[in-house]
């Protein structure tokens, strides 16, 4: 009897464990995360147009909505300030370069 308990017991706390895990929101790996820098707000209204991550010859966020926008073009669903443009260039400018310069 006392087996039958601590088997029961064991099989609980397992369920209620999976489903916690389970439970726990994962946001999908292709969509447009943001924050709330100028930068972000851009990505946020391309999200909300349709627009997500690493969609190969789909509606991708960087090359098809972002960076457009930057470069000045209008896209079709998505809108956003001029002004929140002009910060998140700045933004851009501001943050250092990837490139490894030698010398």
């Amino acid at each position: 009897m006392e087996q039958i308990m601590e088997r029961k017991i064991k099989n609980f706390c397992t369920a209620v464990i999976l489903a916690a895990i389970v439970s726990v929101p994962v946001s999908a790996p292709n969509q447009a995360r943001a924050d709330d820098t100028p930068c972000g707000q851009i990505q946020t209204a391309c999200g909300e147009a349709g627009f997500t991550r690493d969609v190969p010859g789909g509606k991708d966020l960087m090359t098809k909505c972002f960076n457009p926008i930057l470069q000045g073009q209008t896209i079709t669903g998505v809108k956003v300030d001029p002004d929140t443009v002009k910060k998140c260039k700045a933004q851009q400018n501001t943050k250092p370069s990837k490139k490894k310069r030698w010398g």
